[in-house]
């Protein structure tokens, strides 16, 4: 089984934005405090990856066009237009996910 790069990148991102939020939950439970430093790492991982998918996404769609001939049917084009959408669309998953997290975290944080 291969796993693509991209879609590497991306979990391991998210593994970050969840081990992130988990860490959060745990010293709340413990009442110790937390920094502002953590729930920001959540939604600052949420862009980067954001960013990422986009870069990525870019250097697909320049990779493709640089090999393109003439030849080249309409339904290949869209084929080859739609895979590189994948990396977009990665990064926005991952950027929501860690948006939602960090609206609860900050809906739920103490205020003193």
């Amino acid at each position: 089984m291969h796993i693509h790069p991209d879609i590497a990148l991306f979990v391991i991102l998210l593994v970050f934005i969840l081990g992130t939020f988990v860490r959060i939950i745990h010293f709340r439970a413990k009442k110790k405090p937390i920094s502002f430093k953590w729930t920001d790492t959540i939604k600052h991982l949420g862009q980067i990856s954001l960013a990422l998918g986009v870069l990525l996404q870019l250097i697909d769609l320049s990779t493709a066009l640089a090999n393109t001939t003439n030849s080249l049917s309409a339904d290949e084009i869209a084929k080859g237009l739609r895979s590189t959408l994948f990396s977009a669309a990665h990064g926005l998953l991952v950027y929501i996910i860690a948006m939602i997290l960090f609206v609860i975290l900050k809906l739920t944080e103490n205020r003193e």
